[in-house]
């Protein structure tokens, strides 16, 4: 009972956030409105972790699984974490990009990647580079 109320919650909390990005969007300030869409993003993302935990121990977590190339995952991810990066001083590379295909969930995959990148801007000190 715990997980699905949980797993409400975690709904109605994402579309709180929802909301803010829509008040962030009438904002004049480019740097704060940057700054709370960044914020923004990252507690969608522990709050999608939170709901697909609960969900997970309901026994209702699907997986979509098809054949991915990592190295398009990994560019993608790198991609989207690259301003992130950038405003804390630091430099994220790619070294390798030969194709490695795999069976998995797309988003579960992108879900990894983007926790790695997050964790490691945020452990990493200025300037430093994330290959």
């Amino acid at each position: 009972m715990a997980c699905a109320a949980l797993a409400d919650n975690s709904v109605a909390s994402a579309n709180i956030i929802n909301g803010t990005i829509v008040e962030a969007d009438l904002a004049d300030d480019a740097d704060e409105l940057d700054s709370l869409d960044d914020e923004v993003r990252r507690l969608r993302f522990l709050i999608d972790d939170l709901h697909d935990l609960s969900v997970s121990d309901l026994g209702g977590l699907r997986y979509s699984l098809m054949t991915l190339d990592l190295a398009d995952c990994i560019e993608s991810a790198v991609g989207a974490a690259q301003k992130r990066a950038r405003d804390n001083g630091l430099e994220l590379a790619i070294r390798h990009t030969e194709p490695a295909l795999i069976n998995g969930d797309e988003r579960r995959i992108d879900q990894l990647f983007q926790n790695l990148l997050a964790n490691s801007i945020a452990y990493t000190d200025a300037p430093g580079r994330i290959e």
